[in-house]
């Protein structure tokens, strides 16, 4: 019901992307969305929304500062009726609603392909921030990673149709993945990803390995 959610938010790419709270259904939640490319259709905005019954109705809203493409952190407090919703270690909106009092957290994307979600966080006050911190204006605590790895897995058919390699390197170099694999490939198409993403390549039974650094003691 009451909890403090927050999130390291990087993208690389300008659409939208943001963090869902007191989740019930994908028709019903609270939402902190950050969009900078509006297509024209008005200026890019950071807003805080509610969806009742698939129609959104917003909360509060900021035009100044958009951080996309780059990163921030988005800190979520909700407790009782009164919501408050940072940027970093600036407060951007603090208002009371009562349509949901419960419900899960989620992390979105609308049309964006370059975002990554580090370091996530749920609990109460006393065990994400610091004790001594303003309720209002809470400092997030330095996550105790020794070790973090990102990867993915792609087939280069979708709908269909196959990607060209220029727009899977694309990808894995938005994402800035440390390893990264492929499906259905040959070794024509591994090895321009390979050229054009500057990575070490590994192949195996139509299927391609990239890693950032070198491989040592590899059996492909």
């Amino acid at each position: 019901s009451d909890y403090y959610f927050a999130a390291r938010i990087y993208t690389s790419d300008d659409e939208g992307l943001g963090m869902l709270f007191r989740y019930q259904d994908e028709d019903n939640y609270y939402r902190f969305i950050t969009l900078k490319n509006t297509d024209n259709w008005g200026k890019p905005f950071k807003r805080l929304e509610k969806q009742i019954n698939g129609r959104f109705f917003t909360l509060a809203q900021s035009t100044d500062n958009i951080k996309i493409p780059g990163s921030f952190v988005g800190k979520i407090k909700v407790a009782g009726d009164s919501i408050f919703v940072f940027e970093d270690d600036t407060l951007l909106f603090a208002v009371k609603d009562d349509a949901y009092k419960k419900g899960k957290i989620g992390l979105m994307c609308y049309a964006n392909r370059g975002a990554v979600f580090d370091d996530i966080y749920v609990g109460e006050q006393d065990t994400i921030f610091e004790k001594t911190a303003d309720p209002t204006n809470p400092a997030i605590l330095t996550a105790a990673n020794e070790l973090l790895v990102k990867a993915l897995t792609l087939n280069i058919w979708v709908n269909g149709k196959i990607c060209t390699p220029a727009q899977v390197a694309d990808l894995i170099l938005s994402l800035d993945v440390d390893f990264a694999g492929l499906q259905e490939c040959n070794s024509s198409f591994g090895n321009e990803v390979a050229a054009l993403t500057g990575m070490h390549l590994v192949s195996g039974n139509d299927c391609y390995l990239f890693s950032k650094t070198p491989y040592t003691k590899v059996n492909a």
